[in-house]
């Protein structure tokens, strides 16, 4: 069975913390019931490429202590990661696996919030796969020990993946991600706790 896909805005998170994806994608009708017709989702940690993060500027309008080289660096690192591991986990058997998966990516309510979202398809079957991705952008806003806010842009390429056969299926879409992040340190490592779509 061939599902085509397009991809819409990214998860729309309540109390503040919002998820969104901005894009144009083209698909056919059939695409209602696939995971990418419904949410824009991201990429495995193997295509995130720490070479592709261009200009990506320390400080901030809202810091005026420039945030240090290392620290931005260990923040975007980190923050690379993250996405990847939060794609990965979009191939996953079941939802306790998405749940384990992305608890090394985020914290607090986020992951739950994304766990409900990816239940309906990955108890149906329905996972996906990413790619590729492309970083445009990222800036550190601020940073200190423990916490840290950055914006990100970046692109990926995306179809509906089938769980039990480890097939892809479907169109490729790509889509482009514009979004303010808040990150942070548990067990040295920096970890997704808050995101907001951006224009």
């Amino acid at each position: 069975m061939r599902k085509y896909t397009r991809l819409m805005t990214l998860l729309a998170l309540c109390g503040g913390i919002l998820i969104g994806v901005s894009g144009l994608t083209v698909a056919s009708p059939a695409a209602r019931n696939s995971v990418l017709s419904k949410l824009g989702m991201k990429g495995s940690p193997a295509l995130v490429n720490a070479g592709s993060t261009t200009g990506a500027p320390v400080g901030g309008a809202d810091n005026n202590a420039a945030v240090s080289p290392e620290l931005a660096q260990a923040v975007m690192a980190d923050y690379k990661q993250d996405v990847g591991i939060f794609f990965e986990a979009w191939k996953t058997l079941d939802m306790e696996g998405f749940r384990n998966k992305i608890a090394k990516a985020y914290t607090g309510p986020l992951i739950e919030r994304h766990s409900q979202q990816a239940k309906e398809y990955i108890t149906a079957g329905v996972g996906m796969e990413v790619s590729q991705i492309h970083f445009i952008q990222i800036t550190v806003e601020k940073a200190d020990a423990m916490t840290a806010t950055l914006q990100a842009e970046y692109r990926y390429t995306g179809q509906d993946y089938l769980l039990a056969a480890g097939e892809v299926t479907g169109e490729k879409h790509e889509q482009r991600v514009n979004i303010r992040v808040n990150l942070v340190k548990l067990e040295e490592r920096w970890l997704i706790a808050g995101e907001t779509s951006l224009p």
